[in-house]
């Protein structure tokens, strides 16, 4: 098992989702969820159990039993708190279900001596965008669960030998009070942005950044339009001018070096048109030969072209 100590993560730059990694920004959002009981819980990303193939996605451990957490999503936490996340596209069975549950019970069974880990300080959370409608009706009709929607995108399954299970839909949650979980949707809307950016701004920690970025990063990726939109607004918050401040300045430059180079294009065709040759044009606007040659020569093979059109037979790829 690994704590999620999260390293900086690499630019997000595949628009296959197939290809995209859910589960460090998740675990990432989940840091930033619960950020104000950082000091009483401890997160294993991946935890395993003895096998590779038995792998949780997220252990959360609450280090101390008398403290209850003030979240919606958290407020069921007990000392063991098994999370099994699902991105927008995965699907949450019947045996997806099994499989956690099932977990959580080797889990119970891994203690050093017998019962030394009480199964009711285990509880399991499924998280996922959409609602497991099928999923739900099966547990209530087939299986015979009681299902009690806690509050909106919560529901809470009575299962007998944990210390509770639920299921949190993240695109029914409101987005003011769990921005980092609902962040991690290709369907956010652009007010949710903005609430993910100043929240963003407003953190100080360095690992609370990275995490933050982490998150930003496949928000970004999966709602590209709504960021595009957000980069020509003037009154962007501070996140965002950080998070794009690379993108911006390469933008700047090369907008900067396109305006050079169309001036000179414009300059030369003037002195094409009033019959100078190349030396006298590289004399008069105190340039080399070799960066006039070929634009000249351009001006000469496109009679009548104005500077856009030289650029972009130049230029353009």
């Amino acid at each position: 098992m690994k704590k999620t100590h999260l390293e900086k993560q690499p630019r997000i730059l595949s628009s296959d989702h197939k290809n995209i990694q859910w589960h460090p920004p998740f675990c990432a959002s989940m840091h930033l969820e619960l950020v104000k009981y950082k000091e009483i819980l401890e997160y294993f990303m991946e935890y395993g159990l003895n096998t590779k193939p038995l792998l949780i996605d997220l252990m959360v451990i609450k280090k101390a039993k008398n403290i209850t957490i003030d979240n919606e999503i958290g407020r069921i936490f007990k000392t063991y708190n098994i999370i099994e996340y699902k991105s927008p596209y995965a699907g949450l069975s019947i045996d997806d279900f099994t499989k956690a549950i099932a977990r959580a019970y080797l889990f119970k069974a891994s203690g050093e001596t017998e019962d030394a880990i009480d199964s009711f300080e285990i509880t399991v959370t499924f998280v996922r965008a959409r609602k497991p409608v099928a999923l739900i009706k099966m547990l209530r009709e087939d299986y015979g669960f009681a299902i009690e929607k806690r509050t909106s995108g919560i529901y809470v399954i009575k299962e007998p030998f944990l210390g509770g299970v639920q299921i949190v839909v993240t695109r029914e949650l409101d987005f003011k009070e769990h921005i980092w979980l609902t962040s991690l949707d290709d369907r956010m809307k652009e007010e949710a942005i903005w609430e993910l950016l100043n929240e963003a701004g407003k953190l100080t920690n360095k690992d609370d950044r990275e995490y933050a970025d982490a998150v930003l990063q496949i928000a970004m990726e999966k709602n590209k339009n709504l960021f595009a939109r957000g980069k020509e607004r003037q009154d962007m918050c501070q996140a965002f001018w950080e998070l794009f401040a690379p993108e911006i300045e390469a933008e700047k430059k090369i907008s900067e070096k396109r305006g050079e180079q169309a001036t000179l294009i414009s300059l030369i065709i003037k002195k094409v048109q009033r019959g100078k040759d190349i030396l006298s044009i590289s004399d008069a606007l105190e340039a080399p030969v070799d960066v006039i040659r070929p634009i000249y020569e351009a001006v000469l093979s496109m009679p009548g072209a104005d500077a856009g059109q030289i650029y972009e037979k130049l230029y353009s790829k």
